[in-house]
């Protein structure tokens, strides 16, 4: 009996206790809490969520410019390889007109002149009538180009002795420095080269209207303080003109030694 009514005590001891406590606002606060912060979890798992979806969203966009940026270049790498290669041909074709000259007719170069040869006479082209005569415009102070390019005449006129052409072939130096080379000045220099080359010089107007006939582009670059300190810019090129003095063809600087003396010896041979 007395263990009945102490045990009936205890539960409502505890009954009691458990009142207290939920009436208690401390204690609901903290249960308040529980209840705010499971809501605000749940809030933040969504906004994570939308977060995360958003994030998803700026990838694939992200992707999608990546991917179209790609294919722009690709593309534009490839208009560029084709206007390249379009530019690439254009310039082979030009350099092959520049250095071979023209495949048929003859280009309107050229024309009568009167100048003074390396032995102080007086030589024009009508002299020249009746050979094939070979022209080179340049001067003896040029420092590399002039020497290489008469060096390769001097090559042509060997390969044309073993066909016995090179008689039919007069070889000609016209200066455009007329200032520093006179008569002399060419013989001393041709000598070194070929005596068969024939040096013209004249006054400066004369050396200019010649030029102009074969459009020889000429133009002085000072190097130093002196008047003579000069050197001279030129287009490098070679006239090949027929025994009536027509011009035949013409070759430029990249055009081989033995391209040129083959094709002077077919002009020859195909002459009428």
């Amino acid at each position: 009996m007395i263990y009945r009514v102490l045990h009936a005590a205890k539960f409502v001891a505890r009954s009691a206790v458990t009142r207290t406590k939920l009436n208690n606002p401390l204690v609901y606060t903290r249960c308040q809490d529980v209840s705010l912060k499971i809501t605000r979890c749940k809030k933040y798992l969504t906004s994570e969520g939308k977060k995360n979806e958003d994030h998803s969203d700026e990838n694939e966009d992200r992707n999608v410019n990546i991917k179209a940026f790609a294919a722009l270049a690709v593309i534009g790498s490839a208009i560029g390889a084709f206007i390249n290669i379009r530019a690439y041909e254009r310039r082979k074709k030009k350099e092959q007109v520049a250095t071979e000259g023209p495949s048929y007719g003859a280009p309107k170069l050229g024309g009568d002149y009167m100048l003074i040869d390396q032995n102080g006479k007086l030589l024009g082209s009508k002299d020249l009538l009746g050979k094939w005569v070979f022209i080179y415009f340049g001067f003896t102070y040029c420092p590399d180009i002039c020497p290489n390019e008469l060096m390769k005449l001097r090559e042509v006129m060997k390969i044309l002795e073993k066909g016995g052409k090179d008689q039919a072939l007069q070889p000609v130096f016209i200066t455009i420095d007329p200032e520093r080379d006179g008569p002399q000045q060419l013989k001393d220099y041709l000598l070194d080269w070929d005596p068969r080359i024939i040096g013209l010089t004249g006054s400066p107007d004369q050396i200019s209207e010649v030029c102009q006939k074969f459009r020889v582009y000429y133009s002085k670059a000072y190097v130093g303080s002196k008047p003579t300190d000069y050197l001279i810019d030129h287009s490098v090129m070679f006239y090949l003109m027929n025994p009536r003095g027509e011009m035949t063809e013409y070759f430029g600087q990249n055009v081989l030694v033995q391209d040129m003396a083959t094709k002077i010896a077919s002009h020859m041979e195909n002459y009428k």
